[in-house]
């Protein structure tokens, strides 16, 4: 998505700040239907995928061309490869899943930025939208936060689930299974709630949810039992 993200902002250089939400709809979601068409959450608008770290009116486009000239994409492509040969050799599926990687600008300078400047959404079952803001420092994290999207993206394409269809029962399932698969893959994979409360806590809690949640899950008994 390189001579997406270029056009954009050559047009936008020369632009005003204003313009820049209809010159992204032209250069990069018009091009790239395929990247950015979510069937997960309907009537969503492709720009809306990268949350407020798109802000196109207020964006610094230098910071966004640095984040394109440091933008490793041959070792992501070659991260997002080795990531499907581990998942083939442990969870073999018979989907295809398109993975599109994007340089997106961050809000700190690359060595300080979280999670290595790596995210990723699952816009359907069969589509990953991930992007990197600092460079090299993506390469440790991007291998396991593609894992977790990609299995969070075949549950998706196994009950057939968008996001109005979603308890929040729903949501802690699908997110736990990803979760547990990434470290089928990575076992130093780490995430953000982790050690987020004591085990007395993580107990009250547990019964809480299972009280309030005793009825059959939508699209739960499709998924496949050891998976």
């Amino acid at each position: 998505m390189m001579p997406e993200v270029d056009a954009f902002l050559t047009a936008a250089e020369a632009a005003s700040p204003l313009d820049r939400p209809t010159l992204f709809e032209q250069f990069f979601i018009q091009a790239r239907p395929d990247c950015v068409t979510s069937s997960y959450y309907p009537g969503v608008q492709p720009l809306e995928m990268f949350g407020p770290a798109l802000d196109l009116v207020s964006l610094d486009l230098a910071a966004w061309r640095t984040a394109e000239a440091i933008f490793p994409e041959t070792e992501l492509r070659t991260s997002i490869e080795d990531m499907l040969q581990r998942a083939d050799d442990v969870f073999p599926v018979d989907t295809s899943m398109r993975i599109c990687i994007v340089p997106i600008p961050g809000r700190t300078a690359p060595a300080d930025a979280s999670n290595g400047g790596v995210d990723a959404q699952v816009l359907g079952g069969n589509l990953v939208l991930a992007w990197c803001s600092a460079g090299d420092y993506c390469l440790p994290y991007f291998g396991q936060q593609i894992a977790y999207a990609y299995h969070y993206a075949y549950q998706i394409n196994q009950t057939g689930l968008t996001i109005a269809d979603m308890s929040l029962l729903n949501l802690a399932i699908f997110n736990a299974r990803a979760a547990d698969f990434t470290r089928h893959l990575y076992p130093d994979a780490s995430f953000p709630w982790e050690n987020a409360l004591t085990q007395e806590q993580e107990a009250k809690t547990l019964g809480r949810y299972v009280s309030l949640f005793r009825y059959d899950l939508p699209g739960l008994s499709r998924l496949p039992e050891d998976r």
